[in-house]
């Protein structure tokens, strides 16, 4: 894949249980990731899967979703 100057927004949605879009989204993000482009994988899901398959223990357990019901802040991690 080539970097290009434009952002490409990639969605996973569905209504329905067990669809299996956390681990596809984890999985698209660590396969971009591995082709050295630059990912965000943003975590709306109040189960905080995605959060928890990728966080360290530094964040206390809070997740983007959490933060944003609450009105909190939520820490940043950078990771290389």
């Amino acid at each position: 894949m080539r970097r290009t100057k434009h952002t490409t927004v990639i969605t996973m949605c569905s209504l329905g249980g067990g669809a299996g879009r956390t681990t596809c989204a984890v999985n698209l993000a660590g396969a971009l990731a591995a082709m050295k482009l630059d990912v965000l994988l943003v975590d709306l899901d109040p189960a905080a899967t995605a959060t928890a398959w990728l966080s360290d223990e530094r964040d206390g357990g809070h997740s983007l979703c959490s933060s944003l019901e609450a009105g909190a802040p939520l820490r940043i991690h950078e990771t290389a």
